[in-house]
C-alpha cells in the first residue's frame, strides 16, 4: 500500500529526520522508526514480529555463503549485484533501479563480537547515546567504538543500498539491525530509562538532538 516506501523516504530525507544521525538521538530515533515499521507490518498481519540480525555470527564464519540469512528462504541469495532470489527479488531502490547488495566488497567484516563487547561494556549514558559530531568546546571526546559508529560496519559490509544513508532503508535488511536494548537491560533499571539522557550542549550536537 506504499507504507514501506513512505517510511524509507523518511530515513532518506535529512529534513524529515534531522536527529536520525550524528548525535545522541541516533539510537532512540531508530528505535521509534523500527517500531513504526513493525506496526505497519502488523496492520497487515498482527502476528508479525521483526527478528534481530545478530551480525556476530558472520564474524565467526570464513565465508558468508554459509550463513542461512543470505539464502532464497530469507533475505535472498545474491552476494553481489541485484537481488534476484527470495521474497525481495525484484525490489527497487530509491532510484527505481533494482535493489543491490555487494556483500563484503567494500568492507571485510560486520559488527563483530569484540565490537559488541566494547559497546555493551560502556557505563556512561554519554558513551552510549553518544556525541558523534562534536565541535570546538564540547567537553566530551569522541569514542570511536560507540554504537552509532560501530553499526556502520554492517552498512558498509552489505553494500549496495545499505552503503549510503539516503538509500539504506530501501533494503529490508536495514530494519533487522538493533542492539541498544541489550545495553539497556544490562545497565539501566527501568525507572532510569525515561530520564537518563546526555546533557544538551550545542557544541556537542545539533539542536535537532
Amino acid at each position: 500500500n506504499g507504507d514501506y516506501d513512505r517510511l524509507a523516504h523518511i530515513h532518506a530525507n535529512v529534513n524529515q529526520a534531522p536527529s536520525a544521525h550524528s548525535g545522541p538521538a541516533f539510537l532512540a530515533w531508530h528505535r521509534e522508526y523500527i517500531k513504526r515499521f513493525e506496526i505497519a507490518l502488523r496492520l497487515v498481519d498482527p502476528l508479525v514480529s521483526l527478528p534481530y540480525w545478530d551480525t556476530t555470527l558472520e564474524g565467526a564464519l570464513a565465508d558468508v555463503r554459509y550463513l542461512s540469512l543470505w539464502t532464497a528462504e530469507l533475505m535472498g541469495s545474491t552476494m553481489n549485484g541485484a537481488v534476484t532470489s527470495g521474497a525481495f527479488r525484484g525490489w527497487t531502490a530509491i532510484t527505481g533501479a533494482p535493489m543491490v547488495r555487494n556483500l563484503g566488497r567494500d568492507s571485510g567484516r560486520v559488527l563483530n563480537s569484540n565490537d559488541r563487547r566494547l559497546a555493551l561494556g560502556k557505563t556512561r549514558i554519554e558513551s552510549v547515546m553518544a556525541f558523534t559530531s562534536t565541535r570546538v568546546g564540547c567537553p566530551y571526546a569522541i569514542e570511536w567504538d560507540n554504537l552509532e559508529f560501530a553499526h556502520g560496519y554492517s552498512h558498509v559490509y552489505v553494500g549496495g543500498e545499505m552503503l549510503e544513508q539516503h538509500t539504506a532503508a530501501f533494503d529490508p535488511i536495514f530494519f533487522l539491525y538493533s542492539m541498544w536494548e541489550d545495553w539497556r537491560i544490562a545497565r539501566q533499571p527501568r525507572n532510569t530509562r525515561p530520564v537518563a539522557y546526555p546533557p544538551n550542549n550545542p557544541a556537542c550536537s545539533s539542536v535537532a538532538h
